[in-house]
């Protein structure tokens, strides 16, 4: 699983807590483990990586306050998240950070904040996108901040008549902000302080072309369109 740290690292920036990481069987109940971020994010690969051939394995892409999954341990984030389930990623009003397959023509995506943002500001986003996108096929409730994510390089064990099936998850889309963010991760252990200074991205809206500051939830605006998730 290459490039798992780096991957985390789009989800949480330079925000600390405890990670969560669940797996399960297929039918089967949750089990969630917890590492302290960002020191035990090898202990999380291990674990992610031992689970993976047997096990379906997710992460909660909210650092918590404590060893526990619930709003309440919930801070400040770094991203913003979506299970877009059948969504073509293309169709997007704004262009994500990170987009997995996680079977055939199903996706999830992550966009990276250059600064933290309260947990209830990016759970709202989370919840427009959710619902702005409900008839491209967006999955409605995989909007709320406790959520769940599938980890790239793990399997989607599915089950039918024929016996259980893996299908890998894939990281299909990695944007030019996040080549731009792990570049500048190389360099200081603060990529995302205020004063930083990233570039507005190109992102499409149709046959429009419009441009997003990343700086903050509130300047999550397309001024081609005029549309926004906010």
């Amino acid at each position: 699983m290459p490039g798992l740290a780096s991957f985390f690292e789009a989800a949480f920036g330079n925000t600390e807590g405890y990670m969560c990481v669940a797996s399960r069987k297929t039918g089967g109940k949750f089990t969630e483990r917890f590492f302290s971020y960002p020191e035990g994010v090898e202990s999380a690969i291990v674990f992610s990586k031992t689970k993976a051939s047997i096990e379906n394995v997710y992460f909660c892409p909210q650092l918590l306050t404590e060893k526990r999954r619930a709003k309440t341990n919930v801070d400040m984030v770094s991203s913003i998240w979506a299970d877009l389930d059948d969504c073509p990623p293309n169709l997007l009003k704004v262009e994500p950070t990170l987009v997995l397959e996680t079977s055939p023509h199903r996706y999830q995506a992550i966009w990276t904040l250059n600064n933290p943002i309260p947990g209830e500001d990016a759970e709202a986003a989370s919840r427009r996108i959710a619902y702005g996108h409900a008839q491209d096929g967006s999955d409605r409730s995989g909007w709320d901040l406790t959520q769940l994510l599938r980890i790239p390089g793990t399997y989607n064990h599915k089950y039918d008549d024929s016996g259980i099936h893996k299908y890998q998850v894939t990281n299909i889309w990695m944007s030019s902000f996040q080549r731009s963010f792990l570049k500048k991760a190389k360099r200081s252990s603060s990529v995302t302080g205020s004063g930083s200074t990233a570039q507005p991205l190109q992102y499409s809206t149709g046959q429009r072309r419009g441009k997003i500051a990343r700086r903050d939830c509130s300047v999550w605006r397309c001024t081609a369109s005029k549309q926004t998730y906010l």
